[in-house]
């Protein structure tokens, strides 16, 4: 079995990287997202890279549109907390940004499932290096208000923040559970088919 086939088998997103990674890798890692599967080759993709360095800039951020924006106190708070709370967890943060064409010539879900296989191609990018790394969402990819802080225009989403590091010792972890393939993979002729008039 290859090393890249082992790779995806057995991985396991470590909770906790602390080690930083290089600039010229991340730079890398990223190319490796840009030939992801693109219907037109829209390159619906934008990459913004954070340190740890940038999560008090990027909380004033948020402050200010919350302010501008008169938001309720909570919801800043929410966002503070969870910028604070993923900043701990990883040295380096990508936040995956698609860029929604609207004008009809690909379907959204084609797009977004091009941002997914690009995500995909960075975490599996990473860990061919020795690096490590996992994908997060939650209230922090939907918040409008980290958008705006952001500078993002009204059709971006933000489809994922990849918390990239590198691990000098992995975590004790339980192997992953895979599920059964036979529950998830069918040949056609196993499928009921109703009969057709």
């Amino acid at each position: 079995m290859t090393a890249l086939i082992e790779s995806i088998l057995t991985r396991k997103s470590q909770p906790v990287i602390d080690g930083d990674i290089p600039l010229s890798d991340i730079e890398r890692i990223v190319q490796c997202a840009l030939t992801a599967p693109d219907h037109r080759s829209l390159r619906p993709w934008r990459f913004i890279l954070c340190s740890r360095a940038d999560c008090e800039k990027l909380i004033r951020r948020v402050e200010l549109v919350a302010l501008a924006q008169e938001t309720d106190d909570a919801s800043v708070e929410d966002i503070t907390a969870a910028l604070q709370r993923l900043f701990t967890t990883a040295p380096r943060v990508v936040v995956c940004v698609l860029y929604v064409d609207r004008s009809g010539r690909v379907p959204e879900i084609e797009q977004v499932l091009s941002a997914g296989a690009a995500i995909e191609n960075m975490l599996l990018a990473a860990e061919a290096m020795g690096h490590s790394g996992y994908w997060r969402t939650g209230k922090l990819a939907y918040s409008p208000l980290l958008t705006a802080a952001l500078g993002l225009e009204e059709n971006a989403l933000i489809c994922g923040l990849l918390c990239l590091g590198h691990l000098e010792q992995r975590m004790s972890m339980e192997p992953p559970q895979r599920p059964d393939l036979c529950r998830h993979f069918f040949s056609l002729d196993s499928l009921p088919c109703r009969e057709f008039s």
